[in-house]
């Protein structure tokens, strides 16, 4: 069997040195020859560089059919635990899974805009009923049928920057997935963050440093970069639209979370619809050293 982690390194070597047909060539084998931990360390740790891998290549098609070929020989791929060197985790986070479906939890859906506080707002339901993260999509860029299936029998959650095109909704819809959690922020506070935070993160984005980007202005790079902007609204747009194509959307947003959180987060708890003996409150709200608030 091929050294998934080696394979994992190489590829991220591959990928910053802006050889992609290389870098994706070693993620589609290591995930044939070990779909569980290659799916799992690419949510874990490189789901940025393996999304961009896979949009510009143009080849969201093909990874996910063979995501979806691959999990039917490794079902418990898309159960994520968090980081951690405690080997019987998995297995932990398998059975409580299954507790939550017998306790009636349902699935947590939730798509949110990057820079809109994502992470730590979408993590207080997950916390509060101690939800399985369990994958439905390709991180934000495709729903896998199969995936989605298993995800709607409940107790689970993932929050992704899932796109909302018309293949997304009805992959969504056919799997009984109709209730969702939209998250959005003013666009232009959203642009202004994620240009931050690739100045920030710059070796994160070795296509922009060989392209010279970084050496220009903020304010240049702002300029030069604008059709991102379109994007942020487009996504938006695309999910209001969605209301009309056979989903339950409970917009929310990073500027209502600011003025009023116990009015968001309730509303949320509301829609969620999961009994509240089952919310532990103090581990919902708890901060956590690795996120980055």
């Amino acid at each position: 069997m091929l050294d998934a982690l080696d394979a994992i390194h190489r590829f991220q070597a591959a990928f910053a040195e802006l050889e992609f047909d290389a870098a994706y060539a070693l993620i589609a084998e290591a995930l044939e020859s070990d779909p569980i931990t290659t799916w799992h360390r690419i949510v874990q740790h490189h789901s940025s560089d393996f999304f961009r891998l896979v949009e510009f290549l143009d080849r969201r098609r093909e990874m996910a059919d063979l995501l979806e070929g691959v999990y039917a020989r490794a079902p418990d791929m898309i159960d994520v635990p968090p980081s951690s060197t405690d080997p019987d985790l998995p297995a932990k986070l398998k059975r409580q899974r299954l507790d939550n479906i017998e306790k009636g939890l349902p699935y947590f859906l939730m798509a949110s805009q990057g820079k809109s506080g994502s992470i730590s707002f979408g993590n207080i339901v997950p916390a509060g009923f101690s939800l399985t993260c369990t994958t439905y999509s390709m991180i934000h860029l495709a729903v896998i049928p199969s995936w989605a299936r298993d995800y709607a029998r409940g107790g689970a959650s993932y929050n992704t920057h899932l796109l909302p095109t018309k293949t997304n909704i009805d992959a969504l819809r056919q799997a009984g997935l109709t209730r969702i959690v939209v998250h959005t922020r003013d666009p232009r506070q959203i642009y202004l963050s994620v240009l931050h935070h690739q100045d920030r993160y710059r070796s994160a984005y070795p296509e922009k440093q060989a392209s010279g980007s970084f050496s220009l202005s903020l304010p240049d790079q702002a300029l030069a970069e604008i059709g991102y902007f379109d994007e942020i609204v487009d996504w938006i747009s695309g999910w209001t639209a969605a209301e009309g194509q056979g989903l339950t959307i409970l917009f929310t947003t990073f500027e209502q979370f600011v003025e009023n959180k116990a009015e968001v987060v309730d509303s949320i708890l509301q829609f969620y619809g999961g009994e509240m003996r089952h919310f532990d409150r103090a581990a919902a709200f708890a901060t956590h050293s690795k996120v980055d608030y």
